[in-house]
């Protein structure tokens, strides 16, 4: 297993798009600043078919210091959760089964494609 960061998504998506390296990395930063702002914001980012972002409060509680064993009060905070959608339940579920040598057969939930119409001269199909 590896880490794929931001600059491999975006040169995998100009390889498979006649985008520039640029402008892919411009709309992914839009992309991920607005999630950022918006899960601020405490609204809920809902991707079909990729998943649900949302950010809920966690209530204060009590810890212990793990070196000293001291009781520690960790005050509430805002966290992130992410909710994975359907498509990627499957596929991460059929790499985890195919990488097991198992021969469990399921047939993978159909997937909406969606056209978007870009400031290209064709649009682009997702």
């Amino acid at each position: 297993m590896k880490t794929i960061t931001k600059k491999v998504l975006i040169d995998l998506i100009s390889a498979n798009t006649k985008y520039k390296k640029a402008d892919v990395g411009k709309i992914m930063n839009l992309v991920l600043d607005s999630i950022v702002i918006e899960l601020g914001k405490g609204n809920r980012i809902e991707l079909r078919n990729f998943g649900v972002f949302e950010s809920t409060m966690r209530a204060s509680r009590k810890a212990q210091n793990p070196k000293t064993l001291e009781p520690v009060q960790v005050p509430a905070k805002r966290v992130v959760k992410f909710k994975p959608g359907k498509v990627m339940k499957f596929k991460v579920e059929q790499s985890a089964v195919g990488n097991q040598g198992a021969s469990k057969t399921t047939e993978m939930p159909v997937v909406e494609t969606s056209t978007v119409v870009t400031k290209a001269k064709e649009p682009v199909t997702v």
